[in-house]
């Protein structure tokens, strides 16, 4: 009965993993919650606000990707100045490759750093909640976001097809995962709104800058 992140064992409250605003009302049944100060709590809010606007918008969202992004992420836009401002400040011009050529588009960018914390903040959550064992404070985490490009994703193939499916929701979120044979070592690929992928790997070895 501690904060899965700080340790903190007074003023609990639940945290779900992922974040309840991921997923639209229809979908918030049998959702994983964990225990969370409110202190940690209280900080996520604009993180998960600014992780869920950009995975949202991304191209190949599923159905339900496209709606929270109409119905929740563009609502936060609308309602909130200083959220609009930091949207779109992160907003850049790009090029995009399809099948008929090269076309112009507008990119959103997050912090890697942004990122990487709430990856991170998710897996720390699953960890607790499946495997309550794993003492992860003394591991030493790695997010690698994972483009969507067909030799990428045919790269890491194999590795999805040894990792072991976990419970998913559909076209919200799912995950696979697995560990090494010490088990001090896991490696998960994390997936939202069926468009952006995430490799996790947490050891508390050292992991190697090449790995």
């Amino acid at each position: 009965m501690r904060c899965y992140l700080c340790g903190a064992r007074e003023n609990l409250t639940a945290d779900h993993i992922p974040p309840k605003g991921f997923f639209p009302p229809t979908q918030r049944l049998n959702l994983i919650t964990v225990r969370c100060c409110k202190i940690c709590n209280n900080n996520f809010a604009k993180d998960d606000e600014a992780i869920r606007f950009w995975m949202s918008s991304t191209l190949g969202v599923s159905e339900v990707g496209s709606w929270i992004f109409s119905n929740k992420s563009m609502g936060t836009l609308k309602k909130s100045v200083a959220f609009r401002e930091k949207m779109l400040s992160s907003m850049e011009d790009v090029k995009l490759m399809t099948t008929e050529g090269e076309i112009d588009a507008i990119g959103l960018t997050v912090p890697v750093d942004r990122t990487e914390k709430f990856i991170i903040r998710i897996t720390k959550g699953l960890l607790t909640h499946y495997y309550s064992g794993y003492n992860y404070e003394d591991a030493e985490f790695r997010v690698e976001y994972i483009t969507p490009r067909i030799d990428i994703l045919e790269k890491i193939a194999p590795l999805r097809d040894r990792l072991i499916y976990g419970e998913k929701w559909e076209g919200v979120f799912q995950f696979r995962m697995n560990w090494t044979e010490s088990k001090e070592t896991g490696v998960w690929l994390l997936l939202f709104y069926e468009s952006v992928m995430f490799l996790v790997v947490h050891t508390k070895g050292k992991l190697k800058s090449n790995s």
